[in-house]
């Protein structure tokens, strides 16, 4: 295969025919996959998973008693309080 100073491939002798192994610059053979494989389907999802909003969880910092609901701020466990800015924001369920 040779770009020849284009953006679409074209097919040289080497690789023209059919041919499943082709050679690279470095030595390497690549295999490609026949088109007819058949591929392997994934399961089916889930119709609910369940949101931030949906958790009942709450952070709180045990320095200063501040709480935020979890699911309205981007607020994460381990953050310094926002309030006091000494404690450091833990999490628990409501």
């Amino acid at each position: 295969m040779s770009f020849s100073g284009g953006f679409t491939p074209e097919a040289t002798a080497g690789t023209a025919g059919g041919q499943t192994g082709v050679s690279t610059q470095a030595g390497e053979e690549v295999i490609e996959e026949p088109a007819d494989a058949e591929l392997t389907k994934a399961g089916e999802a889930s119709l609910y998973e369940p949101t931030v909003d949906d958790i009942n969880t709450e952070f709180y910092c045990p320095e200063c008693g501040f709480t935020r609901h979890a699911g309205e701020s981007s607020m994460r466990a381990g953050d310094i309080c926002p309030e006091c800015q000494r404690g450091y924001i833990a999490e628990r369920e409501l």
